[in-house]
């Protein structure tokens, strides 16, 4: 999505599915793929992390899902109803990173 948005100004207004992506591409513009990058860049280090079982991916994991929501919840206060699923997807994977028993297989403590 990133190398076809920075290559066609088509495709990249084609991303524009539902009130959230087009707040992005409104924000972001030509730029979009740069936010784009960047998302998939962060998930991905998230990802390879929470796999290995860094201690420092369990912060991350907590900031990035409780991140979402925060986003979710905006999306529903501009209209977007579809950001109550991404607040609820996101709060459950908050919740469930925050449980003792995961903080200690990140922590050890």
């Amino acid at each position: 999505m990133a190398a076809g948005s920075a290559g066609s100004p088509a495709f990249r207004e084609a991303l524009a599915v539902s009130g959230g992506s087009r707040i992005m591409l409104t924000w972001f513009g030509a730029w979009t793929w740069v936010f784009l990058v960047f998302v998939g860049t962060v998930l991905a280090v998230l990802a390879y992390s929470s796999w290995r079982v860094r201690p420092w991916a369990w912060l991350m994991t907590l900031i990035v899902y409780g991140v979402g929501v925060v986003g979710g919840l905006w999306q529903v206060s501009v209209g977007i109803p579809q950001g109550w699923a991404a607040a609820a997807v996101n709060a459950a994977v908050f919740a469930y990173a925050s449980s003792p028993a995961v903080r200690r297989a990140y922590t050890g403590r």
